[in-house]
């Protein structure tokens, strides 16, 4: 296990799954169990405004008594987009 939170509030979930979509390494995955249902989640992990974080694949499991999610990153963020047309140059 890489990190415990506990966050309450939307703003917090959303500020947490933005800087692990930061630092996790292109194509990683993270992945955390939690007692709120998707309808609650979903909206933080895979916002419809446009804004970060981004992820390539969101999977959402119940089991008997909590729900797994598993979030992957992008093989290709942008950031290493950015420092590859910047080699080529």
């Amino acid at each position: 296990m890489d990190a415990i939170y506990c966050a309450d509030e939307f703003n917090q979930c959303r500020s947490i799954l933005s800087n692990v979509n930061r630092v996790l390494k292109p194509g990683g995955i993270f992945a955390f169990l939690s007692y709120s249902r998707p309808e609650f989640l979903l909206p933080a992990i895979a916002p419809n405004d446009g804004s970060k974080p981004k992820w390539e694949s969101i999977q959402v499991q119940g089991l008997e008594s909590i729900i797994l999610y598993r979030l992957q990153k992008g093989a290709k963020s942008e950031r290493s987009k950015l420092s590859t047309n910047k080699r080529r140059r």
